[in-house]
C-alpha cells in the first residue's frame, strides 16, 4: 500500500460534524494542555481534566449549565469521528476514519470530566493551536452553530491573505455534510452558510462576505474574504505584551508569577483547586466483563483478528499501533460465508466496530462513582468495492484481548461461528472462562451491563428471558460445543440474579486425540512428529513453494527459527493448505541455509 497522504487532509479540512459544545471542549482542551505542555504534541497520551470552571469562565455559562455542557460534550466526543479518502498505490480510492478521542470519564453528579485524545489527532491539534490564540477562543465562546465555529476555524488559518476559495463539495464535505442533506441550493445557503456568516460577524472578530462561483447556472463553490474588526488598544496591547513585561492586570512579569505560584503559601492556600484522582481500579472490569453491546458480525471480526494477530506477533500485546489486514478470505473460511457476504460484513462490521464502545464504573478516592469509557478501535479503513478491511485495536483494548485470547482457541472460534444472536456470543465468552468450574454465579443488574442493555431495554423479566436469555442459551446448546442450563435467585418473588452450568459435549474420538498429542508423537492428520515438521517446513522445496504466503514484514521472514515456529503451526493447523508435494518429498530434502 502507498503512502498515506496526510498533510493536505489536516483535521481543520477532514470531515466531521461536532456540536458547538464538542468543538468548545476541543479549543478548552489545548488551553489547558498548553499548562502542563511545552507543546500539544505532548498530549500523546495524557488525560486531560477540564472542570465546570473552566466551561464557565470560558464561555459564560452557569455552572449546571457548564456540566451539563460538559458531560454531553466529552460523550459526544468520544461517538465522533473524522474521516478523509486517498487513493492507494493501485489508484483505489480508499475511506479512513479516525476517532478524536480514546476514552471518556465523567464523576456522577460531579463537576469535571476527563478524557485522552486519541493518537492520530495529536498532530492534527498541533495545526489547530497555531490557529487559534486564547484570545480566539473567547471569540468564539458565543458562537451557538456548529457550521459558525467551523468556518471560523477554516478562514482564521488564511490570517494574512484573509481569502479562502473552496468547491461546493469540499465545503460540504468539511461541514460533515451527509448527501440527502441541504441539497438544494436554497437550503444550504439558509440553513447552513448565511446562519454561520451572520453568527460570525456578530459574535468574533472578524466580518465575512462571500462570492459564488457558478458553472452555466449550478454553483460551484465559494470565495470567502473577510477582515479583523477594529481590536480595543487594551487587546492590542495584551497580544504584543513581552513574557517578561508586568501583566497589566496581575502587574507581575511572568517569572514573578511563575516564583509565586510554587510557592509553599501558595500551594497551601490553592492546592486543592487541582484534584488528584485515585488510581482506576481495572483489573476486575476486564473486556470480557465490561459492559457492550457489538453485533455478532463485530464479535467475529475481534475473534478472527486475533487469529490473524498470532500469525505475526508473538502475543496479542505486539498488536499496539498494528494494522491489521481481514481478508473476505478469512471471513468466509471461518464462519462459512459467501464472498460478497463475507465482504459485505466485514464493511458492516468494521465500521460498527468503530463506532462502539465498552464501559465500565469504578470507584474513585473521594468515594465517588466514576463512568469510564473506551474505544475497541483507533481507525477503520476500507476499500471501496474492494475484499479487505483494516483496522488498528485501541491500545487501552489490547490488555483487555490478552484475556480473551486466552478464552479462546482457533477451535472455540469455529464452535461459534454459527451463533447468529450478540447476546449468544456473548453469554459463551461469559461461560468459557470457567472451564474447570463449569459455573457461573451473577446478578441480574451485572448481567444486563455486561450484555449492554439499556434501563428501559427488556425490563419485564418475561422479555428478558424470551428475547435475550433463552434465545441466547437455544442457540449456544444447538450450534457450540456445550450444553448450558440455569436457575435463578430469587429475593421474594423478584428473580436477582443467575447461576449458569454448563458441560462439554461428547467430543469425536480424533480431536481428544489430538487435544492430548505429545510434541514427540505424530499428528494423526499430517503423521509427523514436530521435529520431523521443523525439518521438512526448512526443505529449500517447501520455501520455494510456500513462501508466498507470508509476507516480507511478517516476524516469521527474520530468521529460521521464527519461520519454524511459524509455518509448524500453521501446517498444523490447516494441513490442507500444503498439497503441493507429498510431506516425505520436503522431508528428503536439502535443508536451506539458515537465517
Amino acid at each position: 500500500m502507498g503512502n498515506l497522504v496526510v498533510k493536505d487532509n489536516a483535521l481543520i479540512e477532514a470531515s466531521h460534524k461536532l456540536s458547538e459544545s464538542e468543538q468548545r471542549l476541543i479549543l478548552l482542551a489545548i488551553v489547558k494542555g498548553r499548562e502542563f505542555c511545552d507543546n500539544i504534541e505532548q498530549l500523546q497520551g495524557k488525560e486531560l481534566e477540564i472542570h465546570a470552571d473552566d466551561y464557565m469562565q470560558t464561555f459564560g455559562v452557569d455552572r449546571h449549565a457548564a456540566y451539563k455542557s460538559l458531560k454531553s460534550a466529552v460523550l459526544g466526543l468520544f461517538e465522533a469521528k473524522w474521516g478523509y479518502k486517498y487513493v492507494n498505490d493501485k489508484g483505489k480510492t480508499v475511506v479512513r476514519y479516525e476517532r478524536f478521542t480514546q476514552m471518556a470519564e465523567y464523576v456522577e453528579g460531579g463537576a469535571e470530566v476527563k478524557f485522552k485524545f486519541a493518537d492520530a489527532i495529536v498532530p492534527m491539534l498541533v495545526e489547530l493551536e497555531r490557529n487559534f490564540t486564547t484570545y480566539e477562543i473567547t471569540q468564539v465562546a458565543n458562537l451557538q452553530s456548529r457550521y459558525a465555529m467551523r468556518l471560523y476555524e477554516f478562514l482564521i488559518r488564511f490570517k494574512t491573505t484573509k481569502k479562502l476559495e473552496i468547491s461546493l463539495e469540499d465545503l460540504r464535505f468539511r461541514f460533515g455534510l451527509l448527501e440527502y442533506e441541504y441539497q438544494v441550493m436554497g437550503d444550504f445557503k439558509r440553513r447552513v452558510l448565511e446562519q454561520a456568516i451572520k453568527e460570525i460577524n456578530e459574535h468574533t472578530d472578524i466580518t465575512v462576505k462571500y462570492e459564488q462561483h457558478k458553472k452555466g447556472r449550478t454553483i460551484t463553490g465559494f470565495t470567502f474574504t473577510f477582515k479583523y474588526k477594529t481590536t480595543q488598544k487594551v487587546t492590542k496591547q495584551l497580544e504584543q505584551r513581552d513574557e517578561n513585561t508586568a501583566d497589566m492586570f496581575t502587574q507581575y512579569t511572568d517569572a514573578q508569577l511563575a516564583r509565586a505560584v510554587h510557592s509553599e503559601k501558595f500551594i497551601a492556600d490553592y492546592g486543592a483547586l487541582v484534584v488528584k484522582v485515585g488510581n482506576l481500579v481495572v483489573k476486575d472490569n476486564a473486556l470480557i466483563e465490561a459492559s457492550h453491546k457489538l453485533s455478532e458480525s463485530e464479535q467475529r471480526l475481534i475473534l478472527l483478528a486475533i487469529v490473524k494477530g498470532r500469525e505475526f506477533c508473538d502475543s496479542i500485546e505486539h498488536l499496539k499501533d498494528k494494522e491489521l489486514t481481514i481478508h473476505a478470505d478469512d471471513y468466509m473460511q471461518a464462519f462459512g460465508a459467501t464472498r460478497q457476504g463475507a465482504y459485505k460484513a466485514l464493511k458492516q462490521a468494521i465500521m460498527g466496530l468503530f463506532e462502539a464502545k465498552w464501559g465500565y464504573k469504578c470507584v474513585n478516592d473521594k468515594g465517588k462513582t466514576v463512568v469510564v469509557y473506551e474505544r475497541f478501535t483507533q481507525s477503520a479503513k476500507y476499500v471501496e468495492d474492494g475484499a479487505e478491511v483494516k483496522f488498528m485495536f485501541a491500545n487501552a483494548i489490547i490488555p483487555m484481548l490478552v484475556e480473551l485470547e486466552r478464552s479462546f482457541t482457533s477451535y472455540e472460534i469455529k464452535q461459534v461461528a454459527n451463533l447468529q444472536s450478540r447476546y449468544a456470543m456473548r453469554l459463551y465468552e461469559f461461560l468459557i472462562r470457567f472451564k474447570t468450574s463449569k459455573k457461573l454465579e451473577i446478578t441480574l443488574e451485572d448481567l444486563r451491563f455486561r450484555f449492554g442493555l439499556l434501563e428501559h431495554e427488556y425490563q419485564l423479566m418475561s422479555d428478558f428471558k424470551k428475547r435475550v436469555l433463552d434465545s441466547a442459551i437455544k442457540e449456544i446448546n444447538e450450534h457450540t460445543d456445550i450444553t448450558v442450563k440455569y436457575e435463578q435467585h430469587k429475593k421474594g418473588r423478584t428473580i436477582t440474579g443467575f447461576t449458569f452450568t454448563f458441560k462439554y459435549k461428547n467430543k469425536p474420538k480424533a480431536e481428544k486425540q489430538l487435544e492430548q498429542r505429545d510434541k514427540n508423537t505424530a499428528d494423526m492428520f499430517t503423521k509427523y512428529t514436530d521435529a520431523q515438521l521443523a525439518r521438512a517446513v526448512h526443505s529449500k522445496k517447501f520455501i520455494a513453494d510456500y513462501n508466498g504466503l507470508v509476507s516480507a514484514q511478517n516476524p516469521a521472514n527474520q530468521s529460521s527459527s521464527a519461520w519454524v515456529t511459524h509455518m509448524v503451526a500453521w501446517l498444523k493447523k490447516d494441513p490442507g493448505n500444503f498439497t503441493n508435494r507429498p510431506m516425505q518429498e520436503y522431508l528428503n530434502d536439502e535443508q536451506a541455509s539458515r537465517f
